[in-house]
């Protein structure tokens, strides 16, 4: 009993030192800092199972029946928050880049109704709203200039950043 008990009092330390060596050798992303917790939780479960095991003397059969009951269940659950936690902030990263990319098209997807993810998300798709519509703005300006710059008799010339003929109006041509 003091052996097993020892051993998973070992055990135990030496994922905290491993944690710890982690931790502090490098920087964990937020996937990699939730597998390991999770890691941490599913050995603290497994390592109290097998001395409850130990200290009331079950059968064999019923401790590994009753372990992969408590595996399958705790498992799915593990997954469950990991990618409740991750999947918001993959689509928030696509969200992002479709900004950069001046797409406004893509809004984030809500999932949550309260707290700092569900404003995080409401404050991008505020951002989102805004930039699509200054980009609407921002078009119909240009169709109109290009408008009234055609009814002009002068020859009028539009170039871009690196200096190449983006637009020249009727006048130029004749």
């Amino acid at each position: 009993s003091e052996s097993l008990t020892a051993h998973c009092i070992d055990a135990w330390k030496n994922t905290k030192l491993a944690k710890h060596i982690l931790m502090t050798k490098m920087r964990l992303s937020l996937e990699q800092e939730l597998k390991l917790q999770a890691f941490i939780v599913f050995t603290i479960v497994t390592s109290l199972f097998f001395l409850i095991v130990h200290i009331s003397e079950m059968s064999t059969k019923v401790a590994l029946t009753l372990y992969l009951v408590i595996v399958l269940l705790l498992l799915p659950y593990l997954v469950r928050v990991y990618k409740r936690v991750v999947e918001p902030l993959v689509n928030l990263v696509n969200v992002v880049e479709s900004i950069r990319l001046e797409d406004y098209s893509m809004g984030p997807r809500i999932k949550f109704r309260r707290g700092v993810m569900a404003n995080l998300m409401e404050e991008t798709s505020a951002l989102v709203n805004l930039l699509q519509l200054r980009k609407g703005r921002y078009t119909q300006h240009v169709y109109l200039i290009y408008r009234l710059m055609e009814q002009l008799e002068l020859p009028v010339l539009v170039f871009d950043d690196d200096l190449r003929l983006s637009h020249a109006n009727g006048s130029f041509w004749h």
